[in-house]
């Protein structure tokens, strides 16, 4: 009988949140928003849905950094953002400029990685230890490279695939109401 209403409530929980994200991707497209504000809702929105492992706040714990490299496609769309709580923690950004910089990324939870840094790809997952940090780009081909989080189009609206090699690498959790929502998941 516990059984039954565990899995019911998970099951409602997971409709729950589908029909959220549905509404706000909805709500922001009804707003004529640009694809740069739908992924800058769902940088945010995804830290309600991942776990990162505690060494990945042992050298700054008060603080949760967001890092992008490359071209900021987000220009002011993140600033509301910065000083709120998220996770329990100060929301901070750190731009670097590009592949010049990966060597100084340190103490960041999420890496967006900009589309300007496609031809750096293996380069930087060759150079960036990505234990601790969600790595996420608005190209497909970033799966392939060892990215954790693609966004994708697919028609007039924005998805995203996850990759869980990348994930697990990582040390992330990924929760499966997440795993769900992706338009694609990649275990190899």
């Amino acid at each position: 009988m516990k059984r039954i209403f565990f899995t019911g409530f998970v099951i409602c929980v997971a409709v729950f949140i589908v029909i959220i994200m549905d509404s706000i991707q909805r709500d922001v497209y009804s707003k004529s928003a640009t694809s740069n504000e739908i992924k800058a809702a769902f940088l945010i929105k995804f830290t309600d849905f991942i776990k990162w492992p505690d060494t990945a706040f042992e050298s700054n714990p008060d603080s949760f950094v967001l890092g992008i490299l490359g071209m900021n496609i987000f220009h002011h769309l993140l600033d509301p953002f910065i000083g709120k709580s998220i996770q329990g923690r100060k929301f901070m950004i750190r731009h670097y400029k590009g592949m010049a910089e990966v060597s100084s990324i340190s103490n960041v939870q999420i890496l967006f990685v900009s589309h300007s840094e496609v031809p750096h790809y293996q380069e930087i997952f060759n150079q960036l230890n990505t234990h601790g940090i969600l790595t996420i780009s608005d190209r497909p081909e970033f799966i392939r490279h060892g990215g954790t989080i693609a966004f994708v189009k697919r028609g007039n609206r924005i998805g995203f695939e996850i990759n869980r090699v990348s994930e697990k690498r990582a040390g992330l959790k990924i929760s499966s109401d997440l795993l769900q929502l992706a338009t694609r998941v990649y275990t190899k």
